[in-house]
């Protein structure tokens, strides 16, 4: 992609992810983020297919920074414990800090499944618990 395609697509994701942790995924419209990014909402659909996809890169990057950050960390203790220690540590940060697009994701099962968890067809049959 070229160097202005990046910035847009840049512009649109970080225009996103303010409004969703504002508003939450629900109440959160493509021409919420088209404006707060400054683009038409055709931009926003030359890039990704729906708001759902946007969510979903949002998602996989700061889980990325995440990791990337949390190895970072560790890379130079030698003793586990130290290792230990640290990743909890910062766990806990960086969850608070990424926490509403994180508890989003949890309250709104329907954006990582193509239909909500209610739509699902119930299974018949037995388990430990007894039979359907």
């Amino acid at each position: 992609m070229a160097e202005e395609t990046l910035e847009k697509k840049a512009a649109i994701l970080s225009a996103a992810l303010e409004i969703f942790n504002h508003f939450g995924y629900e109440k959160t419209s493509m021409n919420d983020i088209a404006a707060k990014a400054g683009v038409g909402k055709g931009s926003i659909y030359y890039y990704f297919e729906s708001k759902e996809d946007i969510y979903i890169e949002l998602m996989n990057a700061q889980l990325k920074d995440a990791m990337h950050h949390l190895k970072q960390l560790i890379e130079n203790e030698t003793e586990i414990i130290g290792k230990i220690r640290l990743l909890m540590g910062h766990v806990v940060e960086i969850l608070n800090q990424k926490a509403p697009l994180f508890l989003q994701a949890l309250n709104n099962s329907s954006i990582f499944l193509k239909r909500p968890v209610t739509d699902q067809p119930k299974k018949r049959g037995c388990d430990m618990n007894g039979c359907l």
